[in-house]
């Protein structure tokens, strides 16, 4: 077979090139496959090894944070328990209409125990219903108003007001009026608001 000519340029049939020859291009046609199948293949391979490392790293993220979540459980519980004791200490400071009355009597009881003497403890207005939007349906707080005359030693209503403070109960005292009765003696009158619940 005889060379091709292309102008100044003598192309030799294949099995007439120098090994050298035949080895530089081959090397150079191995050069162009790899160059293509890199191109093809590898930035794909590249941009999923990518898309794959941030799905790790979000993941370890997650994991961490639920990890996180999963030790502080009992933390959360302890906290709800703590808050649990609370409410319950909190609603025994509010009496049911029942024990309405067992207040007044600790209401008169300190009122003896202070030689703070009262003179009238009468119910003031119906009672009034306030209701929380917020809280379960049961959870309604009732107040009673009862208008309260005592006289005594000033020194004896400060130890009367003072055990009144100290009774466990949510109570209000407003629209204070003191007057002095003589010397030694004064005279209070006052609005007492009990709060209770169903």
């Amino acid at each position: 077979m005889a060379s091709l000519n292309l102008g100044k340029l003598k192309l030799k049939p294949i099995y007439m090139w120098r090994l050298t020859t035949l080895i530089l291009f081959t090397l150079i046609l191995m050069l162009v496959l790899s160059f293509l199948i890199y191109k093809n293949f590898t930035y794909e391979n590249k941009d999923k090894l990518f898309q794959l490392q941030q799905d790790e790293q979000t993941l370890k993220d997650d994991l961490t944070r639920k990890v996180s979540l999963l030790n502080s459980i009992d933390l959360y519980r302890e906290k709800e328990s703590a808050l649990n004791d609370l409410y319950a200490k909190v609603g025994l400071q509010f009496p049911t209409s029942e024990e309405l009355p067992n207040v007044l009597i600790q209401i008169n009881q300190v009122s003896e125990d202070s030689d703070f003497k009262i003179k009238n403890f009468t119910p003031k207005s119906p009672v009034a219903v306030k209701e929380d939007s917020s809280a379960a349906k049961g959870d309604k707080i009732n107040s009673r108003v009862y208008s309260l005359s005592a006289s005594g030693t000033f020194d004896d209503a400060i130890k009367f007001f003072y055990q009144i403070a100290k009774i466990p109960r949510v109570m209000e005292l407003s629209n204070f009026q003191m007057s002095r009765v003589d010397n030694a003696q004064i005279s209070i009158s006052c609005d007492v608001t009990i709060f209770y619940s169903d």
